[in-house]
């Protein structure tokens, strides 16, 4: 199922459905990358205690031309861009490039210290192929991509990648989208404050779906209901 949702093939058009209908729920309940952003964006909450997440206007421009420059590269025959933007590819490079060697260390210094006392039923594993060029790669992804979802949530979900661009705009006109009845809202602003794509605006009462990851943060907290 994991290697099925994928940026090409039947996979991509189950997610094109998905959207159509729902709006960009793959973004929040299937992306990898995207529940990493959220564990940065939890800390970060945590650590500043009384964060709060505030409107801000989407960096339309931005956003495309990555996408545009997404499409050329494939139109050219070329997928490097994708692969570098892509991320499923982005966290797949991490995982094994700096999760999988962490937990091999983890695994033999278990090993190691268990072996001492005549405990043999954790076995160590040889690690082979480390490769520093593709491990800078990754850590400075992971750099990237941890201070941004730090800093401004869902940054690199509405403003970088390719895919949520391009979900962003299919959300538009999804079938089920979320909306605020003025006739209930009390202006208290939680939902904006808890909004971690920064896409509700309480003052004008209104959603920017192309950035809604569909994550329910707004309707938990909303005091009316």
């Amino acid at each position: 199922f994991i290697l099925s949702i994928s940026f090409t093939g039947a996979g991509f058009i189950f997610i094109l459905i998905l959207t159509i209908l729902f709006g960009r729920v793959y973004c929040s309940a299937l992306c990898p990358l995207g529940t990493l952003q959220d564990i940065f964006n939890y800390f970060s909450g945590r650590i500043k205690k009384k964060k709060r997440n505030l409107y801000t206007k989407p960096l339309t421009k931005t956003r495309y031309i990555f996408l545009g420059l997404a499409i050329t590269f494939v139109i050219f025959n070329s997928f490097l861009l994708v692969l570098l933007l892509d991320p499923y590819s982005i966290f797949g490079r991490i995982a094994n490039n700096i999760f999988r060697p962490v937990i091999i260390l983890g695994n033999n210094l278990i090993s190691s210290s268990l072996q001492s006392f005549d405990i043999y039923s954790v076995y160590p594993y040889e690690f082979k192929g480390f490769n520093w060029i593709a491990f800078s790669l990754s850590a400075s992804a992971l750099l990237l991509v941890s201070f941004m979802s730090f800093k401004w949530g869902r940054l690199y979900c509405n403003s970088v990648c390719p895919v949520g661009t391009l979900l962003g705009f299919v959300s538009k006109f999804s079938l089920f989208r979320y909306a605020i009845r003025k006739d209930d809202c009390k202006s208290c602003g939680l939902c904006e404050w808890s909004c971690k794509s920064n896409c509700i605006d309480s003052k004008d009462m209104s959603i920017d779906m192309s950035r809604c990851v569909g994550c329910f943060n707004c309707l938990t907290v909303c005091s009316s209901g």
